[in-house]
């Protein structure tokens, strides 16, 4: 019993002393270890709850783009539609892109860049992941479709991040 007490006591005095998070950053789970993960903004909750019903719209396409890995935990990523910036993600962070049918260039700058063209149809959702990989220190995104069961299921596990759109930037 006394050894029981003795290792809750030096798990909360060690969860006392270790170091503060930096403004900007949050704590997020990387490789079963916690790290300092960089924010953006966030849509409201309800707004996030909303995004997650998966609703499409009648006259328009719905994009949601996801970076669901933590790889490099402190870059933003920059969120580029036919060449505008329309958001910042962070890891663990999805965006909402409502755009009119078409042929859509999408792009994601995290010190390297990804590109995707989606052609899209009115009235569908379409699910994309933005994933970096490290391999000897060199940092490479890419950004690929994903079918509707995993793109959600990552969507489910990620907060919203807030588009021009929602919020000037």
């Amino acid at each position: 019993m006394k050894s029981i007490s003795l290792v809750i006591v030096s798990a909360v005095l060690a969860a006392c002393t270790s170091a503060p998070m930096k403004e900007g950053f949050a704590p997020c789970n990387q490789q079963g270890r916690t790290r300092q993960c960089v924010t953006v903004p966030l849509a409201l909750a309800e707004e996030d709850v909303a995004a997650k019903r998966f609703e499409a719209l009648p006259d328009k396409v719905r994009i949601y783009l996801v970076r669901p890995f933590t790889v490099e935990p402190i870059k933003r990523s920059q969120v580029f539609v036919d060449q505008q910036l329309v958001a910042e993600m962070a890891p663990l962070t999805y965006v909402v892109i409502d755009v009119d049918p078409g042929l859509h260039h999408i792009g994601v700058r995290t010190d390297v860049d990804a590109a995707i063209s989606l052609r899209t149809d009115a009235g569908k959702l379409y699910y994309v992941q933005y994933s970096l990989s490290q391999l000897f220190g060199n940092y490479s995104g890419q950004l690929k479709t994903m079918d509707e069961a995993p793109g959600r299921s990552a969507l489910l596990k990620s907060k919203r991040a807030l588009t021009r759109i929602d919020s000037p930037m």
